[in-house]
């Protein structure tokens, strides 16, 4: 498998579009300027799936950025704060082999093991750093009285004038016990270990960055803990949906997560020479940026890959909670002739047509929410198998009509109720962060339905 992408990728070329990043210049009047760029938590989130407009993130644009802030003669450190992955999976796996490849390309420094990538084991994610020449660190992973991967790294960036010698320290929070003891390692007490780090640190690092895997308050305890610590990095739930905002505190990042920004802080040199730590941003990534064309290949890729494992046909499949099968929408169309015949004019109709455009009809994951009742027996299997479980159909909005085909009272109209919970279902706001219900619901409701059903929307 490692052989097949690095083939493929000595193979790609860079695009040609140019997006220029002024959110990232250098401070006036200072010369020597490195730019640290942190990412985390993508939890497999390797691009946005393209159902709708808004979306943000994903590997191809993040290069793009990348790109052209180098070629504009900036200096960039990009260090990663872990979590590729949110489960163990085939699937997870393929993303995981890709997402490393795609830290390595985009020349990330350094990689700090978090309590998702724990679950594939020391193994695995060695094997993932070596492949791809991404060093792990991690202080507090320990395997009997060991660190299971490098405490820190030291990075050293030379300047016009003069060097500068960053270094990182990886830590994951206690609370994490549970995936530690699952792949036989144990986490350590994070100030502790810190403690201990320090002394060393501080003589061979002008500038300290700690990595943290765990919550916001635990990290801000950190910060109290060690103000010697220049920054603190977490990855946690959290995107200011501004364009590249100024972090309220200079000292903790927070990059969110599912790879939907990335955050700047800058050192420069004073007339001094001494190192001076500031200007903290996040950077959304946007519609506005283009996809680089080497990141755009390699996802082409990851989807080759996911169609030769055949991870459709492996995708374990249970009963419904209410053990009714799913019969299709051409059932439903044997009695609700009209209400079909209105589906048939949504975008609803043909949603798996569309995994077929974007060359996604073969990932389970956007099989889910392009098909009916992907994931259970009675569901989606393949177009030759199931080609009445197509698309976005009536039993995903109505549950699985054997239900209402053995009502005792098929007529009542209560059957099926449509709520906004029912849409958000699939209408996340990573698939669709401009959905909205009141507005978008009257555009699918069924012809002959449509005046009730705009009253009651609204």
């Amino acid at each position: 498998m490692r052989s097949s992408i690095f083939v493929y990728v000595a193979l790609m070329v860079l695009g040609g579009v140019v997006y220029v990043c002024y959110a990232l210049s250098k401070p006036s009047g200072h010369n020597d300027t490195v730019t640290l760029i942190f990412s985390g938590a993508e939890l497999g989130y390797l691009e946005p799936c393209g159902c709708s407009e808004g979306q943000l993130g994903g590997i191809a644009r993040r290069d793009r950025f990348l790109q052209q802030f180098r070629a504009n003669g900036n200096v960039i450190v990009p260090i990663a704060n872990g979590n590729l992955i949110q489960d163990v999976s085939p699937q997870s796996e393929l993303k995981a082999d890709i997402g490393f490849f795609a830290l390595a390309d985009m020349e990330y420094i350094a990689y700090n093991v978090g309590e998702r990538d724990i679950q594939f084991g020391v193994e695995h994610l060695s094997a993932l750093s070596e492949q791809n020449g991404l060093p792990l660190i991690s202080a507090n992973l320990y395997q009997g009285s060991s660190p299971v991967f490098t405490s820190y790294l030291l990075h050293t960036v030379q300047m016009p004038t003069d060097i500068v010698k960053i270094g990182i320290v990886g830590l994951i929070s206690p609370n994490f016990t549970v995936y530690a003891e699952n792949a036989d390692v144990r986490i350590r007490e994070p100030n502790t270990v810190l403690k201990a780090l320090i002394p060393e640190l501080t003589e061979n690092a002008d500038v300290i960055v700690c990595l943290f895997n765990g919550t916001k308050v635990e990290a801000s305890k950190i910060q109290d803990n060690f103000p010697m610590l220049d920054v603190v990095v977490v990855s946690n739930d959290k995107t200011e949906m501004l364009p590249s905002p100024v972090l309220p505190d200079r000292q903790l990042v927070n990059t969110s997560t599912k790879g939907k920004s990335i955050c700047s802080v800058k050192i420069y040199l004073d007339i001094n020479g001494n190192p001076i730590v500031e200007d903290s941003q996040q950077h959304l990534l946007g519609e506005q940026i283009p996809d680089s064309q080497r990141m755009t290949d390699l996802l082409a890729l990851y989807q080759q890959m996911v169609a030769d494992e055949n991870l459709t046909g492996s995708v374990p499949r249970g009963e419904q909670d209410t053990g009714d099968p799913f019969v299709g929408s051409a059932t439903c169309k044997t009695c609700h002739i009209e209400e079909w015949t209105s589906w048939k004019a949504t975008k609803h109709s043909h949603a798996y047509h569309t995994l077929e455009v974007a060359g996604h009809e073969t990932d389970p994951e956007c099989l889910t929410c392009h098909t009916v009742g992907f994931g259970f027996s009675s569901g989606f299997l393949s177009v030759e198998e199931t080609p009445n479980h197509l698309d976005v159909g009536c039993e995903n909005c109505h549950g699985a009509g054997s239900a209402h085909i053995k009502d005792s009272n098929p007529t009542r109209t209560d059957y099926g109720t449509v709520t906004e919970a029912t849409c958000l279902t699939c209408h996340t706001t990573e698939n669709s962060p401009k959905f909205n219900f009141t507005h978008y619901f009257p555009e699918i409701v069924h012809t002959i339905l449509s005046e009730n059903a705009h009253e009651t929307a609204h």
